[in-house]
């Protein structure tokens, strides 16, 4: 009786398991003053390429490793997503993304990622082509 449960449960949870997205678990949580320290420096790293930049919105980041990819506001163009090496408080974007992306571009936006962040773990490649092609 418990096997037939335990199998019955698995075939309710097996199309779940198919939805799962590129971005799992990955997706940081951030209280307000990390993300105004980090919109902050990013601001500030950002004003070197476009003075006009006063402040930024942190929308969403996500990390794999000592990679982050953090996807912000400008207020004065459009949203961007910022490639990090490295601990962002402490370091400048290594390749930069903004723009519209179609559904289907995904390989091309992976392999985008691989050539402009060079060095970029697969999985967050991955995410990236998939966050901007669809999970926005």
């Amino acid at each position: 009786m418990k096997q037939k449960a335990i199998i019955y449960l698995l075939a309710l949870l097996e199309p779940m398991i198919g939805y799962a997205t590129p971005c799992d678990k990955m997706d940081v949580g951030l209280h307000q003053k990390e993300k105004v320290r980090i919109s902050y420096v990013i601001a500030s790293n950002l004003k070197k390429e476009m003075p006009q930049i006063s402040d930024v919105e942190i929308l969403k980041i996500f990390k794999s490793g000592s990679w982050s990819m953090i996807y912000v506001g400008t207020k004065v163009s459009d949203e961007t997503i910022l490639f990090y090496k490295r601990d962002p408080l402490k370091s400048s974007f290594i390749a930069k993304w903004s723009g519209a992306a179609m559904v289907g571009e995904d390989k091309e936006l992976e392999i985008w990622a691989r050539q402009n962040a060079v060095g970029i773990p697969d999985r967050l490649a991955k995410c990236f082509a998939w966050y901007v092609t669809t999970g926005r």
